[in-house]
């Protein structure tokens, strides 16, 4: 071989070489690579990364653990009212326009009507007492109460796991739409009843009651507020409510606002009908505060004045001449009432209450409240340009809606 040659060999030592080199990266790209298969991507189950798992936000079963708690102590009630020939269904005389364009008027005028309504309660004790809403039972002439003896769907026939009661009223408050009525019946499962101060805003809550006739419905929410203030209406007071988001509808009045050990925190009362998730509760600790007045007498006995008032301004102060603006103006008496009867006059200002300065309606109906049937209160009165004292013996209010029927 001589020196012409080597360049030749070269150019065929380096053309084989890479010829030999695609060859094996072909070979390596279509055949399977057993490191490439064994190595995917880490699963939860791996040990070699952490665990991407959600808790759930309630913990777990808790919420069924407590539905099952608190099932069987809920009940549902419907009611039936008879009324009498001329009154409507609002309660009110009809009027010719009713009469002449939607009944027959010999019918209208002369036939009782039967109204029926619907709500539910909480069983607490196991003799037959069940918590429910005033406006739930008032002006029932019958009341039925249903308990559901499988309320959590253990068995295969629910109807056939229930039983139908006749009700009665043992004691009933329209201020505070609160009544207890009893069945006649024993073994039943009692509610327990927690602590409604202790609730705290964004806690997990259960309602559970029978919302347009659907027997025990459970919803979930949280305690949106407390210290709700709706004001008063019909008669009746709604203040310090407790507001949650779970969903309650008509049928769920008088049902059971409980936590997540199954612990009655309120009684669903009412629903913001603007909005949605807006619903409201009577606080347990409402009803603790006077259950044995209600059960025991069948009414609450409040102090009771007798006067309508509002709040000075400065025009009212200027127009009476008095020195500075202060105080409560009673703009109309109750007649018969204790004001009435202890010397009040329309167009007093009520300054003082026992040595103790009142500004507004509320303070001064916060005073009165503090006191008991019987008492006698020491008035500071501007009237006529001058500062009086007038003594008042406080009268109980009147109830017209307290019933006791054992």
């Amino acid at each position: 071989m001589t020196k012409k040659h080597i360049p030749i060999i070269l150019l065929f030592v380096f053309m084989g070489a890479m010829m030999g080199s695609f060859f094996t990266y072909y070979w390596f790209v279509n055949t399977p690579h057993p490191v490439q298969a064994e190595n995917p991507t880490p699963t939860p189950s791996d040990n070699s990364a952490p665990s991407l798992s959600v808790p759930s936000i309630t913990g777990g079963d808790s919420v069924v653990q407590a539905v099952r708690k608190i099932s069987p102590s809920v009940v549902y009630i419907t009611t039936k009212s008879v009324l009498s020939p001329r009154t409507s269904h609002r309660g009110q005389e009809s009027d010719q326009f009713d009469n002449f364009f939607f009944s027959d008027p010999y019918e209208y005028f002369n036939s009782p009507r039967e109204q029926q309504g619907s709500g539910s309660g909480i069983i607490i004790s196991s003799d037959g007492l069940i918590l429910t809403n005033q406006h739930v039972i008032e002006n029932a002439d019958v009341i039925t109460v249903k308990v559901d003896t499988d309320p959590n769907g253990n068995g295969e026939d629910s109807e056939k796991a229930s039983k139908e009661y006749k009700a009665k009223v043992v004691g009933s408050d329209k201020l505070t739409d609160l009544a207890v009525i009893k069945i006649d019946a024993t073994g039943l499962p009692a509610a327990t009843l927690g602590d409604s101060d202790s609730i705290r805003i964004g806690e997990w809550l259960i309602a559970v009651g029978n919302p347009l006739g659907y027997e025990h419905t459970v919803t979930v929410g949280v305690l949106s507020a407390r210290g709700r203030n709706l004001g008063s209406f019909a008669d009746r007071e709604y203040p310090n409510l407790l507001q949650t988001d779970a969903a309650i509808n008509p049928g769920n009045s008088g049902g059971a606002l409980a936590n997540l050990k199954g612990e009655i925190i309120g009684v669903n009362t009412a629903i913001s009908s603007q909005g949605q998730g807006i619903g409201f509760a009577i606080p347990i600790n409402r009803f603790k505060e006077v259950r044995d007045e209600l059960i025991g007498k069948g009414k609450i006995v409040r102090p009771y004045l007798g006067i309508y008032m509002i709040t000075m301004d400065e025009a009212k102060a200027d127009y009476l001449a008095m020195p500075k603006v202060e105080g409560v103006l009673v703009y109309k008496i109750v007649e018969g009432s204790p004001a009435q009867n202890g010397g009040l006059q329309k167009g007093d200002v009520v300054l003082e209450v026992d040595g103790k300065k009142v500004n507004s309606p509320e303070e001064l109906q916060k005073e009165i409240r503090s006191k008991k049937v019987g008492d006698t209160i020491k008035l500071k009165i501007w009237r006529e340009k001058k500062f009086l004292e007038q003594s008042v013996k406080i009268g109980e209010m009147p109830d017209k809606t307290a019933v006791r029927d054992r």
